[in-house]
C-alpha cells in the first residue's frame, strides 16, 4: 500500500505530499519504507528524464544511501524541533542533502524499490530459517492500543486550537481502555512504546 501511494504521490504531487510529522508518526514502518522507496524512485526517474526539472533539482539522492539510511534520516530530521511543522517533501529534501555528505552525491545503482524488494526477501528468508522471532502477543496488543489512541487523538485535534488538546486527551482516556502494561522489561529494545 505504501509503495502504491508513494508512486501516486511522486507522479501527481498531491494527497500525502503535504503530510506532516503527526501524519508520518501515525504510519506503519512498512508504509514509511514504501513511501520513501517510491518517492526516491520518482526523483531518480526525474533526474534521468528531465535533469533540469523542478523535481530533479530539488532533491538529492545520495549514491550509496540505502533505504534504511533514508528511514533513519527522515525520522531524525522530523525529530528536530525546528522541523516539526514541515511537510514530508521538505523533510526528504533535507534528509537527502544531509546524507550526501556521508553517502556521496546523486544517482544510485539500486533504486529504492529494488532495495525494498531485497529487504523483504531477506526478511522472508530469515523467517523461514527461524532467525526472526515472532512478536509476543502482549507487545502487539500494546502497540495496537497506542496506535489507536494516537489515531483518535489526531482526529480529535484536527485543525483545532491548542486549547483543545486537554479536551481531546480527556476524551481519549474516557473512550479507550488503558494501554496494557508489559509483564517484562522492554527497555532493552530502546523503544518507548
Amino acid at each position: 500500500m505504501g509503495i502504491a501511494i508513494g508512486v501516486l504521490i511522486g507522479s501527481s504531487g498531491i494527497v500525502y505530499s503535504a503530510m506532516g510529522k503527526s501524519g508520518w508518526d501515525n504510519q506503519t514502518p512498512q508504509f514509511k519504507a514504501g513511501y520513501l522507496a517510491a518517492f526516491t524512485d520518482v526523483v531518480r526517474m526525474a533526474k534521468r528524464t528531465e535533469p533540469s526539472g523542478l523535481i530533479a533539482t530539488s532533491y538529492t539522492i545520495p549514491s550509496k544511501a540505502k533505504l534504511v539510511n533514508w528511514l533513519y534520516q527522515v525520522e531524525s530530521t522530523f525529530a528536530e524541533e525546528k522541523n516539526a511543522e514541515r511537510n514530508i517533501t521538505q523533510i526528504i529534501a533535507f534528509a537527502g542533502a544531509a546524507m550526501a555528505r556521508e553517502f556521496g552525491g546523486d544517482v544510485t545503482t539500486a533504486s529504492g524499490m529494488e532495495q525494498l524488494a531485497q529487504v523483504l526477501k531477506n526478511r522472508r528468508e530469515a523467517i523461514a530459517r527461524g532467525d526472526v522471532k515472532q512478536t509476543p502477543p502482549e507487545v502487539m496488543a500494546r502497540r495496537n492500543a497506542i496506535a489507536a489512541r494516537k489515531k483518535a487523538f489526531g482526529k480529535c485535534m484536527g485543525s483545532a486550537h491548542r486549547e483543545t488538546k486537554t479536551i481531546c486527551k480527556g476524551k481519549i482516556k474516557a473512550d479507550f481502555p488503558p494501554v496494557p502494561k508489559l509483564s517484562y522489561d522492554d527497555s532493552a529494545t530502546g523503544k518507548d512504546e
